[in-house]
């Protein structure tokens, strides 16, 4: 016999049936046979073909052999093939291998009588784990005792006993002995659907923190930076050709993003998409330019402000500290956010200090800028999932300012740390001419 027959594929494919089932096909295909030589499909007797039938319809002969082709097909695919002794002794340590995998994790008689949710789920996993097998060990039995009659000859429950398992099948249901890990970047392992990013882009629009999103999403940080690329490399290739243009014709680095209205960010990406494309280093500096290195805020000193002095006494002129913040809008990378964090940090200490100096409490600073006392104070304090804005910056500093100016603690010229001109800009302090 074909060796290709034996294999365990084809066997766990393979269905012979049991003997009475084969007799049973037997017996309609003597039956079909009768009834084409016009015989009783019932004994073979002769019937008479001139006297009719009430209520019977002779059967067509075409109908008949097709029927009798069909069970002839089903009775010899169902028969278990005869093979020798030494291809039936192959089967049998076949068979004796399966019965050690099959009961190696087959559950016990206890846990089939005892419902539990654990219970349950062992006898799916072990089920499933070796239905193969299963199907497989019933064909090597039909094949080796192909004349066993018994109803329950091929059942599984032969083998099973009230000894506990030896192993767990809900691991090998899982398939964890077969993971294959292969040595790509775990960038190329993330990937985000088009609903899942269309999703994304809603949360964004509405304003939602990075955070909340991958709770709201059930992400890891490392899908979120997946989608934030795709969605940066939407947005600059809508208008990547304009910067090509811009580019072209020799306009800063500052009017490109201010035209395109480009983040910092954006404005690298398409650079070095550029300079990949016609083969530039990217170390390789160009007229483009380069990024400038963060501007770090100067340290506070602990020094008073400068206080009027007599008349005809020159006043100190302090150079103006530097408030400036980088904007970052919602869509801005997160090293762009953590940057401002860590400059608003700086700022706050800063504002903090000249509050003190002035006497100044939170709450009536947030009342005159119409600023939550709470979001204030998280943001003086360095504390806050969110960065002072340039527009904040520049209205706590005006403040600021304008009450240094009312109080007469500074020079009404003198703008220490660049806030807009008070309204007290043009009146004369107390002892100055």
């Amino acid at each position: 016999m074909a060796e290709s027959v034996l294999t365990p594929e084809n066997l766990s494919k393979q269905v012979y049936l049991a003997p009475q089932k084969r007799e049973q096909i037997k017996g309609n295909i003597q039956a079909l046979e009768w009834a084409l030589r016009g015989r009783s499909m019932y004994g073979g007797m002769d019937m008479p073909n001139d006297v009719p039938v009430f209520g019977y319809t002779p059967p067509e002969p075409d109908i008949l052999r097709e029927s009798v082709s069909r069970d002839r097909a089903l009775l010899e695919a169902s028969t278990p093939p005869d093979l020798s002794t030494v291809e039936k002794n192959r089967l049998y340590r076949r068979l004796k291998d399966l019965d050690a995998a099959i009961t190696h994790d087959m559950p016990s008689y206890d846990m089939m009588e005892v419902p539990r949710e654990n219970h349950v789920e062992h006898h799916m996993a072990w089920e499933r784990t070796h239905k193969s097998a299963i199907l497989e060990r019933r064909s090597i039995l039909r094949i080796l005792d192909p004349g066993n009659d018994s109803p329950f000859f091929t059942s599984i429950e032969q083998l099973r006993t009230a000894t506990p398992p030896k192993g767990d099948a809900r691991k090998f249901f899982q398939q964890f002995d077969y993971i294959e890990f292969q040595e790509q970047t775990e960038e190329d392992l993330q990937v985000v659907d088009d609903t899942s990013y269309g999703h994304f882009l809603e949360l964004k629009c509405a304003g939602w923190a990075e955070k909340t999103i991958c709770k709201e999403m059930n992400w890891p940080k490392e899908l979120y930076d997946v989608a934030m690329r795709r969605w940066r490399k939407a947005v600059t290739d809508g208008s990547y050709t304009k910067f090509l243009e811009l580019q072209a014709i020799g306009r800063p680095a500052a009017e490109i993003r201010e035209l395109l209205g480009w983040s910092q960010d954006f404005y690298d990406d398409a650079t070095e998409r550029w300079k990949h494309s016609v083969g530039m280093p990217a170390q390789t500096a160009s007229a483009l330019g380069e990024r400038p290195p963060p501007r770090v805020a100067p340290a506070v000193a602990d020094t008073p402000l400068y206080a009027a002095g007599s008349p005809g006494q020159e006043h100190p002129v302090s150079e103006p500290q530097d408030i400036s913040i980088p904007d970052t809008p919602w869509f801005a990378p997160q090293r762009e956010q953590d940057l401002a964090l860590e400059r608003s940090a700086q700022l706050g200490e800063m504002f903090t200090h000249r509050m003190t100096l002035l006497g100044l409490r939170v709450t009536d600073v947030a009342t005159r800028l119409g600023i939550y006392r709470l979001t204030l104070g998280r943001k003086l304090a360095g504390k806050s999932t969110a960065a002072f804005t340039p527009d904040e910056a520049q209205a706590l500093t005006a403040l600021l300012d304008g009450i240094a100016h009312e109080r007469g603690l500074v020079d009404p010229t003198d703008i220490p740390l660049g806030g807009q001109a008070p309204a007290t800009a043009g009146l004369i302090l107390p002892g100055v001419e």
